[in-house]
C-alpha cells in the first residue's frame, strides 16, 4: 500500500527522499509501475515521483549525452543527423504504442533491467554509461556494470543520465527488433550492430542481443570473428554461426533455447547486412 508520495525537485533531494524511505520507488512515466501496482506485483510504500526534476530531462548531442527522464517521443522528435541520434530514433520508432512512446523514459527502460528492453542493445554497441546519483555523490559506471547492480536488486541508485560514444568514422549501425507485432509487443529478441570497413575488410565491429539472456550485453566473440575478416555474404553468415554458438553457452537448454538459436543465426546476417548498406564511404 501506498503510504508515502514526493514531488521532489532536484535529484539530490530525490536520493535523500529514497534513503530515509527506503520502501518507496522512483517513478517517472509509470508506463511499467503503475501496471504492477495494479496487479500487485511490485511491493512498495511509497512512490517518489521524478518528473519535476528538470535537470534529467533533454538530449545534449555535442556532448553525447541523453537525460533519464527524455521519453521515447522526444527522442524520435529531436532533429539531430548524428549517426548515433538517428539509431536511437530508429529504435524508439519500435517502442510501444505513441501513448506509451509519449510517457515511457529511456531512463526507466533500462532501470526496470529487463533484458527485452529495447534500448539495451542501441546503448550497448554506443558504448554507454550510467550516469547515477548515490548518497556519497555522481558517478558513472558502465551500462553492464549497472545493469547488474539492477538485477541483484540494487535500487538507492537514481540513474540521472547516459552518455554514449560516437561510433566510428564511416561506420553503419542497424536495429532490429523481433516481436509478435513490430511495436506494440515485447521483444522476443532485439539486436544491433555496427560495422566499419576498409578495403573489404572489417576493421571494426560490435553486435548485441537484447532478450536472449539475463543481461544485455556485446558477444565478444562474434566481434572477434568479424574484425579483420572480409565485408561480405560468406563473413556475415559465418558471424551467425559464431552468436548461434555464443547464445548456446548463455542460455544453454532452457525451454526457448530452440527457438532463439535458430533465430539467431538468421538474424545475425541480415542485421550486419544492413549495417553493410548503411557504411559511408569505400566498402
Amino acid at each position: 500500500m501506498i503510504e508515502f508520495f514526493a514531488s521532489p525537485r532536484t535529484a539530490e533531494e530525490a536520493v535523500r527522499l529514497k534513503r530515509e524511505h527506503p520502501g518507496a520507488v522512483y517513478a517517472a512515466g509509470s508506463t511499467d509501475i503503475a501496471v504492477e501496482l495494479y496487479r500487485e506485483t511490485l511491493q512498495a510504500d511509497g512512490l517518489i515521483d521524478l518528473s519535476q526534476i528538470a535537470e534529467l530531462r533533454g538530449i545534449d548531442a555535442k556532448g553525447h549525452m541523453i537525460g533519464a527522464l527524455t521519453t521515447f517521443s522526444q527522442l524520435l522528435q529531436f532533429d539531430g543527423i548524428d549517426p548515433e541520434l538517428l539509431l536511437l530514433r530508429e529504435m524508439a520508432r519500435n517502442v510501444a504504442a505513441a501513448q506509451v512512446r509519449n510517457r515511457g523514459t529511456i531512463g526507466g527502460n533500462i532501470a526496470n533491467a529487463n533484458p527485452a528492453a529495447d534500448s539495451l542493445p542501441v546503448l550497448s554497441v554506443l558504448n554507454a554509461s550510467a550516469v547515477v546519483m548515490t548518497p556519497e555523490g555522481v558517478k558513472t559506471m558502465p551500462l553492464e556494470k549497472f545493469l547488474r547492480f539492477r538485477g541483484q536488486g540494487d535500487t538507492s541508485t537514481l540513474l540521472t543520465a547516459l552518455r554514449y560514444e560516437s561510433l566510428p568514422e564511416g561506420a553503419g549501425a542497424a536495429f532490429i527488433k523481433i516481436g509478435r507485432r513490430t511495436s506494440l509487443a515485447i521483444a522476443r529478441i532485439n539486436a544491433c550492430a555496427s560495422l566499419s570497413g576498409q578495403g573489404g575488410v572489417i576493421m571494426d565491429a560490435r553486435l548485441s542481443l537484447g532478450a536472449v539472456s539475463k543481461v544485455t550485453g556485446r558477444f565478444p566473440d562474434t566481434e572477434e570473428y568479424l574484425k579483420g575478416a572480409p565485408l561480405c555474404e560468406d563473413t556475415f553468415i559465418q558471424a551467425g554461426a559464431v552468436a548461434r554458438q555464443e547464445v548456446y553457452s548463455s542460455i544453454g537448454g532452457r525451454a526457448s533455447a530452440q527457438y532463439k538459436l535458430s533465430v539467431i543465426e538468421d538474424l545475425v546476417p541480415e542485421l550486419l547486412r544492413q549495417c553493410q548498406r548503411n557504411m559511408e564511404g569505400p566498402k
